[in-house]
């Protein structure tokens, strides 16, 4: 009889990269390996939707950054340097989002050109965009907004529901 055992990748049935950050330093891990690749110094680190690349929130700076640790470019200086997680990608996987002045930016990571994505209602932190590119949360203390970008409404959510 012949039995099969997981790859050195797996860790309890759960394969794959992660990215996090220990000690200000942006980490790229694959899961049961004890190797990683660092990507630098960051706050906050989110994936592209297909994996190749990460954002890197750190202080007020936004950075892109291929997965391997390659071509760290600096996007933007003007991000709020506040610790609530204000950085995504969006799901078209061109453009960066984050927090100035409590309106959502995007900035395009080919052209590096900024403009505002959402700017009638306060956003602070933890932006997260849906795949259908359309509708976006976003947290202001702990109230979460649900934002319609097509109507321009939102619905909020307040401290008992976040």
């Amino acid at each position: 009889m012949f039995f099969s055992f997981p790859a050195l990748s797996q860790v309890g049935g759960i394969t794959g990269k992660v990215v996090y950050v220990k000690d200000n330093q942006v980490r790229v891990h694959q899961l049961g390996d004890s190797a990683f690749v660092e990507l630098g110094r960051g706050d906050f680190a989110r994936w592209s939707p297909n994996g190749a690349r990460v954002a890197v929130k750190d202080g007020s700076s936004i950075y892109v950054v291929n997965a391997d640790g390659t071509d760290r470019i600096e996007l933007a200086d003007n991000a709020e340097e506040d610790k609530n997680c204000p950085l995504e990608f969006h799901p078209n996987g061109n453009e960066v989002l984050y927090i100035v002045d409590d309106m959502i930016m995007a900035v395009d990571i080919h052209l590096q050109e900024q403009r505002v994505l959402v700017d009638f209602v306060d956003c602070t932190g933890e932006i997260g965009m849906s795949a259908e590119q359309n509708r976006l949360v976003c947290r202001d203390g702990h109230i979460l907004r649900a934002i319609d970008l097509d109507t321009r409404t939102h619905i909020e959510y307040h401290d008992d529901n976040c």
